[in-house]
């Protein structure tokens, strides 16, 4: 597959929501003041707007794109998608949309506060016509329900709403995403799943196509007509030209109304590079080839302490869980800086709890069924050879096996002690303020404990035997 750079706009249908396309957008993590993230995230609403204004839609849109862990500041998204449907109003010639939807979650008030202040302050704003002859008119804020906003901006209705994106009627709903067109995260997530499948299967088939910024597709279950995917990088200039684009877009297809998410503010996290397709399903088991670097990488690790047989080497493709896992990493690495947070352990497995842990991850309400001398959590071994033990991997009636080469968030730790339910704090005086993980012994560990199953994942089912 090509890659796909920040700022990309996929279009698909609507799929199973009720709107007749999607643009999906590929989102950039927020660079600060650098200033190329907010670009990128200008570009993308730019040309949600200018799709879907080519496209002749009537109505559009959007969440509040980048606000959530992609890291944008809210008041600075509101300020750009506000920016850029003003200049889409005064320089396009209107001719089939004629509504932009901004819809924010009823649970984000930060956003809703700082789209609502940025509508108050737009009421005395002119935006610059296109023919630089005069002033756009931009009407006074009005409040024509509870959680709606509302302003003319010459022949657009401007909204902003607190709501579920998934829900609107607007022809157009914007789905902020990665610049592979599959972030299964946040508001993306829930577009695709309200979506359904082949929403997904034609994001999959439109993101191989090179040098897209935004892809239309299919509003699947949605009620919008389609839904516009587009990938924003986290500049406000890229927010700007995104809605810029989508509303251009939907002009130009003749549809009148779009609604957009906050754009922008929500984090990014994309799959593997080197992950097989996933051919839409959320958990897929690869057999590793024996002649691979990745499956020499795995057996090297395990050979180091464990002479015994390898059977296979499968590697575990579970977005879900992946998902997670690198969102919890991200909030980690950002407390403890980016250095020794994550680690390669062991962990063998009983064949009846394999299904449940490719499909859902470790538990911890297990433990204390192998061992828990250091606490209530899931245990890591640093060696295989603990891992290999009868007592941790018990063989099935094959006399096979099975261990897993997981990723470990350990972060900073410290000495684990038997009934602990949890990490202790690192300072009594802040008990919110706890260890990621705990160990059996802090100058030469041999395990490692967590207390939160999504602290790792199961990278690697290795089946061995005698």
């Amino acid at each position: 597959m090509n890659q796909v750079v920040d700022g990309s706009v996929f279009v698909t249908s609507g799929g199973q929501l009720s709107c007749t396309e999607v643009y999906h957008a590929v989102v950039p993590q927020w660079d600060g003041q650098m200033n190329t993230s907010e670009k990128i995230l200008q570009e993308i609403v730019s040309v949600c707007l200018n799709t879907a204004a080519a496209r002749r839609m009537n109505s559009i849109a959007f969440p509040a794109i980048g606000t959530g862990i992609m890291g944008f500041p809210k008041a600075k998204v509101a300020a750009i998608m506000f920016d850029e449907i003003l200049s889409f109003s005064s320089r396009i010639k209107l001719q089939s949309l004629q509504e932009v939807h901004l819809v924010l979650h009823p649970s984000d008030a930060e956003s809703i506060k700082e789209f609502s202040s940025e509508l108050t302050k737009r009421t005395d704003i002119s935006a610059p016509a296109a023919s630089g002859t005069g002033a756009a008119s931009v009407g006074a804020v009005t409040s024509p329900a509870p959680g709606v906003h509302e302003m003319v901006i010459r022949s657009v209705i401007c909204q902003v709403k607190v709501g579920d994106i998934t829900k609107e009627d607007a022809d157009i709903i914007v789905n902020s995403s990665n610049h592979t067109f599959n972030q299964y995260a946040g508001v993306s997530k829930a577009i695709l799943d309200a979506a359904g499948p082949a929403v997904v299967q034609e994001c999959a088939q439109l993101a191989a196509q090179p040098n897209k910024r935004f892809i239309l597709t299919q509003n699947g279950n949605l009620q919008c007509k389609r839904i516009l995917h587009i990938y924003i990088k986290k500049t406000a200039a890229d927010v700007k030209r995104a809605v810029c684009d989508v509303l251009q877009e939907c002009e130009a297809q003749q549809f009148t109304s779009v609604a957009f998410p906050a754009l922008g503010t929500e984090q990014s996290v994309d799959l593997p590079a080197h992950w097989d397709s996933m051919d839409n399903h959320t958990v897929k088991m690869v057999s590793l080839s024996p002649v691979s670097q990745e499956y020499n990488n795995v057996i090297q690790q395990f050979m180091r302490t464990c002479q015994m047989r390898i059977i296979k080497i499968e590697r575990i493709q579970n977005s879900p869980l992946w998902l997670n896992y690198k969102i919890k990493k991200q909030s980690i690495d950002s407390r403890n800086g980016n250095a020794n947070n994550e680690k390669q352990l062991f962990h063998g497995t009983d064949p009846n709890t394999i299904l449940h842990v490719n499909h859902n991850g470790f538990n911890r309400s297990y433990a204390g069924k192998n061992a828990a001398s250091y606490g209530n959590g899931t245990y890591f071994a640093v060696n295989a050879m603990y891992s290999a033990h009868d007592r941790y991997s018990r063989p099935d009636s094959n006399g096979y096996k099975y261990m897993y080469l997981t990723r470990v968030i350990t972060g900073v730790y410290c000495v684990g002690t038997q009934g602990m339910v949890a990490p202790p704090a690192k300072n009594p005086s802040n008990t919110t303020d706890l260890y990621d993980s705990v160990t059996d012994n802090m100058a030469k560990p041999s395990m490692f404990v967590i207390f939160n199953d999504i602290q790792a994942y199961p990278e690697y089912l290795i089946t061995f035997s005698k």
